[in-house]
């Protein structure tokens, strides 16, 4: 897993189309997009071999930098962009899903 943390002073996003077709629609409100103030973006990046335990070593990361830089909000960006070692689509979407859930233990208003 590759990770590129970013203390932003807002983000902005408003999603355009759906980047894989097995993932469920947006709800009205979601599609609408959101900005967000004083957010520590965390851009991710799941490759072949990821599991839980490097998902929890990383949490630790975001943790740290996260009370470090005193975000209010923790954004989990999915950027394949950072490895040319992919996990398959169906387990990178998993574990986004997990790692969102783990960083919502100490950040509840975490974003996807």
């Amino acid at each position: 897993m590759r990770i590129l943390q970013l203390h932003c002073e807002y983000i902005g996003f408003k999603p355009k189309s759906k980047a894989l077709k097995t993932v469920a629609d947006l709800s009205e409100q979601d599609a609408k997009g959101m900005r967000l103030e004083n957010a520590l973006v965390v851009f991710s990046s799941f490759e072949t071999g990821d599991d839980d335990a490097v998902l929890g070593e990383v949490v630790k990361q975001v943790k740290k930098h996260f009370n470090e830089v005193k975000a209010s909000v923790v954004v989990c960006y999915p950027y394949a962009h950072l490895s040319s070692n992919l996990a398959p689509p169906a387990q990178a979407a998993s574990l986004l899903n997990s790692f969102l859930d783990k960083v919502r233990e100490f950040n509840p208003s975490a974003q996807k």
